[in-house]
This record gives C-alpha cells, structure tokens and sequence, in this order.
C-alpha cells in the first residue's frame, strides 16, 4: 500500500509502468527475506532434532511446539492491526508514531504475561486434555516454550515498529543473528538434553531477539527526541 500511494496507483484501472513494477519487486525483496528466515527459524529445531534424537521424541517436542504456538497467532494478529496507522504515522509524525508503537507494546506485553502463565502453569493439564498421557513427557518443554511466548509476543511488536520506521534492513540483521543463535543453541544442546535443548534454544534465541530489537528501538526513539529537540 505505501508502495502503491507513492507510484500515483489510486484506481485499479490506471496502469502501471514496467519500471514501477521492478522497483516494487526490488522493495519487497527485504519482506520476502524475512520470511525466508521465519520460515527456517520456526522448523529448524525440529530438523535438527529429528537428527539427532528419536522419533519418538522428535513427535513429542514437534506436538508441544505446535500447541504452543497457537497463541502466537494472538500477537501476530495484534500487532498487524496495528501496522496501518504505524506506517502512516511514521510518515508525517515521529511522537505520534512512538505513542502508538507504545500502544501496542503494553497490550502485547500484557498478553504474553497472561499466556505465558496460562500455559506455564496449565502445562500437564493441557497436554492431558489435548494430546493424552502419551505426551505426558512434554510437560517440561511446555514449560520452558511458555516463557518465550512472552518474548515472542514483544517480538511481533519489535519487528513492526522496526519495519514501520523504515528499518526492515536492521530487522533482517537482527533475525539473521537469531536464527544463527538458535542454530547454535540447538547444536549444542540437543545432543544432551534433547527435546528439552532444543526449547531452551528457542527461549535464548527469542530472548536475543527482544533485547536487540529493545535497543533498535530505544535508539530511533533517542534520535527522534534529539531531532524534535533541535526542530524545537
């Protein structure tokens, strides 16, 4: 949509020169990257582990991440709502788009202190309920995959605000990191704690991911107050 106001496309009927069309290509290839790497954050631990542990255990681990992973549906969902008036305020507002950055944080930042409790502490219930005694072994995994909801939560939020603020570059650097981190992390700790390894592999990567983007953050912000400072 941002590519499309700036090109003059208002109407669908109104045409669009073969130049416009390679240069939307060539800004989508940072969104297309991030995908990329998403795609291999999220299953490469399974991969890895299916490497070097039994099915069995590669089943149980690939079951609690899943259920595990429903509540991220929650952040990514309220954190594209927000991603509209992001853009638009970044455009015109910098104070304006830092309230709704804000915003966004408390609430995903509330949410993930709730689920992350919910499924902490309801770990052998829900497993129970959904899966049966037979991944009763996958209760300390829940466990530790419950404290990187929280991180993960925050993180959807990190990645818009980055994104929004013209900073998709610095997004990508910072998820090409996590993604190698967690490569690491899984290596070294697969081989001796299993399944187990590989969730605390999770929670280092997506605790490296909140405190990179926590700092990106915090330095638009200080460059934008120094800015209006000076404007002032």
């Amino acid at each position: 949509d941002v590519w499309r106001r700036r090109v003059g496309l208002f109407a669908p009927w109104r045409g669009v020169s073969g130049a416009a069309l390679a240069g939307f290509f060539r800004a989508s290839l940072p969104f297309g990257m991030t995908n990329l790497l998403w795609i291999a954050y999220f299953n490469i631990d399974v991969v890895i582990l299916a490497g070097m542990r039994s099915s069995a255990e590669v089943g149980v681990y690939s079951a609690v991440y899943r259920l595990i992973a429903m509540s991220y549906v929650l952040g990514s969902a309220f954190s594209n709502s927000f991603t509209p008036s992001l853009f638009a305020a970044a455009r015109v507002d910098r104070a304006q788009h830092r309230k709704i950055a804000i915003r966004m944080m408390l609430g995903l930042l509330g949410a993930g202190i709730v689920v992350t409790a919910v499924f902490g502490f309801g770990a052998p219930f829900l497993l129970r309920l959904t899966m049966g005694d037979a991944y009763a072994t996958g209760v300390r995994i829940a466990k530790i995959l419950s404290l990187a909801i929280l991180f993960r939560l925050v993180n959807f939020g990190l990645s818009e605000i980055l994104t929004t603020s013209g900073r998709q570059g610095r997004r990508i650097a910072v998820e090409t990191v996590v993604l190698t981190v967690n490569v690491a992390c899984n290596f070294i700790l697969i081989p001796a704690y299993g399944g187990e390894g590989a969730a605390f592999a999770t929670l280092v990567a997506e605790g490296v991911m909140t405190a990179a983007g926590l700092v990106l953050w915090w330095r638009e912000t200080s460059r934008g107050l120094t800015t209006e400072g000076a404007a002032a």
